[in-house]
């Protein structure tokens, strides 16, 4: 044994103290993983007791009193850390359990995960179960420094380079169930964009969805799809549906008036320009059909039920959804995935329908208006005669005239006819002096409010009766009647 200071024994204490200091940063050593095992740490250490007691041994046979008391002191302060490093061994054993470094990766305090991260960092190769909780580690701790910002709390910055850590290593997983979680980094830099780059098209719609966010994470996106863009990972991207969807978001960020973003989307759309692969830029086209149909006047005077169909382009993406918006007399929102959408006009009234389609790629058409009049009230409608009641029966004709007024508050009136004249006795046949042809000059069909009705009656009835109908409409094709009457007495007394 030539290793007089017991070196195997300080290496153990080292790992023994956990982290080291490096600068503010308190991070675990990471080219010493942090557990015990005994063939690798305490092995040597008992080794080298024994080949110290066999040194003792032998000094003392050679009556060297002080070789052989130096041994002896050496031997004595290595067995002693022997028996220290068993609790720390039976403590690392704990900690770095699968189920333990598991449960500690979602454990409230921080520094608890922080320390078995570093743990699960040493683990080679990563499990399953170690992949899915490192990306879910990655959101628990988005989730704590977006609440730390909020409440005004600046983060320490030992926790920012274990953050960075955290994202550094779910990016090196390059597993696709790690999109949503670097999605949503994507704005802490190259690390982030390029681990979600790698990951092709299914980072594509998580990447758009967060183009409603500020200015750096818009940049970041578009920063994204040009990693996309890059030889190394277009082909991941290449398909039409998925090259399409990027570069409609990209010719939609043009609008942008952020410097930094448009800088970034023109950079893109340049690249875009150069490609050679197939991509669908053509929205859909949408028509719209109305049952029944509108009269003449454009009314409807029943439900509308509405069907609205949308058609790609010839080797487009497809039609991805249906969307209208409704005002007026009836309001809404309708949106329905596929190329058919189906709903009714129920309220009365002007309903204005603002429509479009958006294929997979997320090209909108641009909207279509349809206005659907619709009136299922009849009008109102009321007559009145003049003279109303005819004296003497002196059996001669009398002119009468008719007043007819139409209101409608929807569609609006649109004009009447006489329906019918009627009267509650015979022309004719009636005795003496009766004489035929009692009503003349109304035309029936007509918007007919002149004749003349004959001042007759039966001696033997209550008297006579004649009755007018008039049938009134609306614009809608809605229609009402009214009636009116004019008498003619039995006798002054009636």
């Amino acid at each position: 044994m030539t290793a007089g200071t017991c070196s195997e024994t300080r290496r153990i204490f080292a790992m023994l103290a956990g982290p080291k200091m490096n600068g503010r940063r308190c991070v675990p050593l990471q080219s010493e993983p942090m557990r015990i095992t005994w063939s690798r740490d305490v092995a040597p250490v008992v080794s080298a007791a024994s080949m110290r007691i066999g040194d003792y041994m032998q000094a003392f046979t050679s009556s060297n009193v002080k070789e052989a008391s130096m041994s002896l002191t050496k031997t004595i302060v290595c067995l002693a850390i022997v028996l220290a490093t068993f609790p720390y061994m039976t403590a690392r054993a704990q900690a770095t359990d699968p189920s333990v470094l598991l449960a500690q990766l979602q454990d409230p305090n921080p520094s608890t995960r922080g320390q078995a991260f570093y743990q699960v960092q040493a683990l080679s190769p990563l499990t399953d179960q170690f992949k899915l909780a490192l990306i879910n580690l990655l959101g628990t701790e988005t989730n704590n420094v977006r609440q730390t910002e909020v409440s005004g709390v600046s983060l320490t910055e030992a926790y920012t380079n274990y953050y960075a850590d955290v994202i550094t290593a779910v990016a090196a997983l390059n597993d696709v169930r790690a999109v949503g979680a670097l999605t949503d980094v994507i704005e802490t830099g190259n690390i982030a964009i390029k681990g979600v780059a790698s990951l092709g098209g299914a980072a594509i719609d998580p990447l758009i969805s967060r183009l409603s966010g500020n200015s750096d994470v818009r940049t970041a996106v578009y920063l994204t799809f040009k990693t996309m863009l890059q030889p190394q990972n277009i082909v991941k991207v290449s398909d039409l549906l998925s090259i399409s969807k990027i570069a409609v978001a990209v010719n939609k960020g043009s609008s942008d008036i952020d410097p930094f973003v448009h800088k970034t989307v023109g950079e893109d759309l340049a690249i875009i320009r150069g490609l050679t692969i197939p991509i669908d830029l053509t929205p859909p086209t949408t028509s719209i059909s109305i049952s029944p149909q509108p009269n003449g006047n454009g009314w409807e005077r029943q439900n509308a039920a509405i069907t609205l169909t949308a058609v790609d382009n010839p080797g487009g993406v497809g039609v991805k959804n249906v969307q209208a918006v409704l005002s007026g007399a009836q309001t809404g929102n309708v949106s329905v995935n596929g190329s058919t959408a189906n709903f009714s006009i129920t309220n009365e009234g002007a309903t204005t329908i603002s429509f479009s389609a958006t294929d997979n790629a997320g090209s909108q058409e641009s909207p279509k208006q349809a206005t659907v009049q619709l009136d299922k009230t009849p009008p109102t409608v009321t007559c009145s005669l003049k003279p109303n009641v005819l004296w003497p029966a002196d059996h001669k004709l009398v002119s009468i005239t008719a007043t007819v007024s139409v209101s409608d508050a929807l569609s609006g009136p649109d004009g009447f006819v006489l329906q019918s004249v009627t009267s509650s006795e015979p022309d004719n046949g009636l005795g003496d002096g009766d004489q035929p042809n009692d009503i003349q000059g109304f035309a029936a069909g007509q918007p007919s409010t002149a004749g003349q009705l004959r001042a007759e009656r039966s001696g033997t009835g209550a008297g006579r009766v004649y009755t007018l109908t008039y049938q009134g409409k609306d614009r809608a094709g809605n229609v009402n009647t009214c009636t009116a009457t004019v008498t003619v007495p039995h006798d002054q007394g009636k």
